[in-house]
């Protein structure tokens, strides 16, 4: 429903009501056909009453959409039909409607909705996510405060201290997405350390589906040097394959997961000594590049009270909010509507104590990538 509504919400906005007969369906054969007696001095022709067109614009026959046989329901599955097959064309690759419209029967059937789901889920061929690194934690709802306290060491101007309420339980990632399971997803990998000088222990060779072009993945390594265009892309397909809903945290969500309940400038506490037992940055680094996820390692892998791993280092993360100086609190806040950067959050590999802590807020233009940034998603419950 969520995914759908979303591409309704956009149908509704290129909606165009036209006096002329659309295209001829050629494919009539598998569609209601009419008693041959209705129509004995003349021929049947099929004419579209709906065409969702390539540049964005649903076209409408207005003399059938008013007319008086056609009920508000088939308006209803009309309107579901064009948001369903628009989806599954862009997610898909679907070329013709056929599966659209078995989907929009089942939702207009008076089957129990496991079923339907169930129906739905087979005609999609949904497939699970093999990658061991794909687990998720509970993050369970309620209050904190964030931003840093007045006498925090290293404190910015624009981590401003702010009540935020979060309503709903989610699930995060417990480990930044890696290299195998984004390529997993898209049959890519951006990642800029990819070789076998990288990761010696686990440096494997696939091939991009699409090119049959040898790649380098660093298995358990976080993938990296990636854009906010590059995870939308992966967050398409992983909701495609899956059918559920994945998307980047906010940033309030990110700083609620990653303090697991502390103020201080650490979810351990304030002492910067402790950071090695938990975090790889500028001094448990080796060779000023990423390593192994938390797990994987033998140093500096301990997660926090929410089972979540570096959160405070290896590479620094994406989240949804655009950047703004001065955040707000409240309930659920999200960042402001414009602007052209994200707000980045969590330390990396190069990273000095004091850029690791909680609070740290940095900004990156959506089409900007760097090779010590990378991501975590979260599921929604």
């Amino acid at each position: 429903y969520k995914i759908i509504n979303k591409e309704l919400n956009s149908i509704n906005k290129h909606v165009n009501f036209i006096d002329n007969d659309l295209e001829e369906i050629k494919d009539a054969l598998v569609r209601i056909r009419p008693d041959a007696n209705e129509c004995i001095s003349g021929s049947i022709k099929y004419i579209q009453v709906a065409n969702y067109t390539p540049y964005d614009k649903l076209l409408i026959n207005k003399k059938i959409f008013f007319h008086t046989t056609f009920s508000e329901r088939d308006k209803a599955a009309l309107f579901l039909h064009e948001a369903i097959y628009k989806y599954l064309r862009d997610n898909y690759s679907d070329k013709n409607s056929l599966r659209t419209r078995e989907i929009v029967g089942l939702i207009f059937s008076d089957l129990k909705a496991e079923i339907v789901r169930e129906k739905i889920n087979r005609i999609l061929n949904y497939k699970k996510v093999e990658s061991k690194f794909f687990k998720f934690s509970k993050i369970l709802k309620g209050e904190a405060v964030l931003g840093s306290l007045d006498d925090e060491p290293k404190k910015e101007s624009n981590e401003a201290l702010r009540e935020v309420q979060i309503t709903k339980n989610f699930e995060m990632l417990r480990y930044e997405v890696t290299q195998d399971l984004f390529f997993e997803i898209t049959g890519h990998n951006p990642s800029h350390f990819n070789g076998p000088l990288d990761c010696p222990e686990s440096f494997d060779i696939n091939f991009e589906p699409k090119t049959g072009k040898s790649l380098g993945i660093c298995v358990g390594y976080p993938v990296e040097n990636l854009n906010y265009m590059d995870i939308q892309m992966f967050l398409r397909l992983l909701n495609s394959r899956t059918g559920k809903l994945y998307r980047l945290p906010t940033e309030s969500e990110w700083e609620y997961a990653a303090r697991a309940g502390s103020k201080d400038s650490f979810h351990f506490g304030s002492n910067s000594e402790e950071l090695t037992k938990y975090s790889i940055f500028k001094n448990t680094s080796i060779d000023q590049k990423t390593m192994k996820i938390g797990p994987l390692r033998n140093v500096s892998n301990l997660p926090n009270n929410f089972d979540l791993y570096d959160m405070h280092g290896n590479v620094s993360e994406w989240t949804s909010d655009k950047y703004i100086d001065f955040p707000k609190g409240g309930i659920d806040p999200i960042g402001p509507t414009s602007g052209n950067e994200r707000v980045i959050k969590g330390g990396n590999y190069l990273d000095e104590w004091h850029n690791l802590r909680s609070a740290r807020r940095r900004a990156l233009n959506d089409w900007h990538n760097k090779n010590y940034i990378g991501f975590r998603i979260v599921r929604e419950l």
